[in-house]
């Protein structure tokens, strides 16, 4: 079974033009502008930062796959009283990038979350409720960005929860993950 997607792999691999581009490393990081699609309704947005690093890699002449690893501060404030949800997150996007033009491009995919830290704060206490929480996090990521030709690119991206994010025994509650994020890379 492994080799047969083995195979499948490098048959992709070997249908890559040759005037391909070559892969590209970076670095990229910005601002979080996170919230929760919630139930209750009750809350307002939490700015955070994301930092992290990715791979372009060329597919075919226009089009992209951009695999990233990302930490990400995320949660909500509340409405009533200001205390505020802290969820930190290690995200891994996968992204179809389309160029549009040399410049401009937009872009599609998965992420998957991984739970780093989860607390709430609460009439100015902070609790731990990373236990009370999914441990995972299933999303999708639409976006639109720009390249220069010195391999800096701004993006604006929405990454939009899909699975739920309340652990066992939430009384069929709801919340998932809602973030934009506006970022600035470099490639290598």
């Amino acid at each position: 079974m492994v080799a047969r997607h083995f195979l499948i792999l490098i048959i992709l691999l070997a249908t890559v033009p040759a005037s391909a581009q070559e892969i590209k490393f970076g670095v990229k990081g910005g601002l979080n502008v996170a919230t929760l699609g919630d139930d209750s309704g009750d809350v307002e947005s939490r700015m955070g930062i994301h930092a992290g690093g990715f791979i372009s890699v060329p597919i075919l002449d226009k089009l992209r796959l951009k695999p990233e690893i990302v930490y990400s501060m995320q949660g909500a404030q509340e409405d009533f009283g200001g205390d505020e949800r802290k969820y930190d997150y290690l995200n891994i996007p996968v992204m179809a990038k389309y160029m549009i033009t040399k410049n401009f491009n937009i872009q599609a995919g998965p992420q998957l979350g991984i739970l780093l830290s989860a607390k709430e704060e609460a009439n100015g206490e902070e609790l731990d409720v990373k236990d009370g929480l999914s441990s995972t996090d299933f999303g999708m990521g639409f976006g639109l960005g720009y390249e220069t030709d010195d391999n800096i690119s701004l993006e604006a991206r929405y990454n939009y929860g899909i699975s739920n994010i309340l652990g066992g025994g939430n009384g069929g509650l709801s919340q998932t993950n809602q973030v934009i994020q506006l970022s600035l890379g470099i490639a290598f």
